[in-house]
């Protein structure tokens, strides 16, 4: 039975390349494929790329983006849609889904704890956070006992859009997009 429901996805992936090809030609299937592009997203990013004239690496990227924040929240054909629709949804899903395990939510801020690396590599705020890292964030976690979390300000503006908070030994510090400590912290 397995077998079977895996062909049946592999048939539909193959059909979805076939299509994309037939469609809009080989040659931006081939680039986007070995940009690392997933099968299923090719004929919704031929088509971002030929009507909206979207380049190839900022439809991955984006594709990428949807994976993260939308498809994983949200059973939307992204076939069926514009790419303005597209754009917003992944604008709307960042604001949404980017904090990770929610303890407090309004319009104003949210705050939600940082569980593992792959919630804090999911935050898209453009930093080089150490806990972004591998080895950083194991010795924070394993070896000195850290408890990390992440404040989203909607309405504030870089670098305090996001705010990572570090609890240690009854220490807490906070640490801005620029990777800057602070100790101050707007409440609202």
């Amino acid at each position: 039975m397995i077998f079977i429901i895996n062909c049946r996805k592999d048939m539909k992936l193959f059909e979805n390349h076939n299509t994309a090809i037939q469609k809009y030609g080989e040659k931006i299937v081939n680039e986007l494929t070995q940009l690392g592009l997933p099968p299923q997203y090719l004929l919704a990013a031929c088509r971002f790329n030929t009507e909206d004239n979207v380049p190839p690496k900022t439809i991955v990227i984006q594709i990428r983006e949807w994976m993260t924040y939308i498809a994983k929240y949200e059973n939307i054909d992204i076939n069926n849609i514009s790419y303005d629709e597209f754009s917003k949804l992944i604008s709307d899903g960042k604001k949404k889904n980017s904090v990770p395990n929610v303890i407090i939510y309004n319009d104003n801020a949210i705050l939600g704890e940082i569980k593992s690396i792959k919630d804090a590599r999911n935050i898209p705020a453009d930093t080089k956070w150490c806990i972004k890292g591998t080895f950083k964030y194991n010795e924070y976690i394993n070896r000195l006992e850290y408890r990390f979390y992440v404040i989203y300000l909607p309405n504030e503006s870089s670098p305090f859009t996001y705010t990572i908070v570090a609890i240690h030994d009854g220490e807490v510090e906070y640490w801005d997009e620029d990777n800057n400590p602070y100790r101050t912290l707007i409440y609202y």
